[in-house]
């Protein structure tokens, strides 16, 4: 029994984002890494070197709870 990919809005690198080409997918480019720290959850860009994005626990139930709907894929 395996699990589902139940991701509702992606986290990218702005950096690797505007470097996609037209007609490219910024799942083929970017390169993240996700992992625990003692505060959370961190995103880390491996291509350029970066913090992408750092949540505590906190910060992400408020994240998810005001969460816009998505312009690129039409998600609520």
């Amino acid at each position: 029994m395996g699990i589902e990919n139940s991701i509702i809005r992606f986290v990218h690198c702005s950096d690797c984002y505007a470097e996609v080409v037209d007609g490219g997918s910024p799942r083929e480019y970017v390169r993240n890494e996700v992992g625990i720290t003692a505060e959370g959850i961190q995103v880390w860009c491996i291509r350029h070197e970066q913090n992408v994005v750092s949540f505590t626990p906190e910060r992400l139930a408020e994240v998810v709870a005001h969460m816009p709907g998505c312009a690129g894929c039409g998600h609520a």
